[in-house]
């Protein structure tokens, strides 16, 4: 199984965070239904930011190998989901790995 965790900081106001992270949120978590290639998904929004490397929001999804993980990242509903990232991304970070 492969576990694929990305993180991100986004560029809008702190008063915007919590909404845009939300919006990010609810469009991802939708992905589990539409894309047949994800076994399980989590997304949350950080609630801890005393430390200054914290990140924003985090992903982790589930999948059965890497050719599953390609799928899923190619997935023309994904792709949709990433356009609306875009605009907000100031960083992200990435990893995969086989548990």
């Amino acid at each position: 199984m492969i576990k694929h965790i990305v993180m991100w900081n986004l560029k809008c106001s702190d008063s915007e965070k919590s909404e845009v992270a939300t919006k990010i949120k609810n469009q991802l978590e939708n992905l589990k239904g539409e894309i047949e290639e994800i076994i399980d998904i989590s997304v949350g929004e950080n609630i801890n930011f005393k430390d200054k490397d914290a990140r924003d929001l985090c992903l982790i999804v589930h999948t059965k190998s890497m050719e599953s993980l390609s799928a899923y990242a190619n997935h023309e509903k994904h792709l949709a989901v990433l356009k609306v990232i875009k605009p907000y991304l100031e960083n992200r970070t990435v990893i995969d790995i086989e548990i």
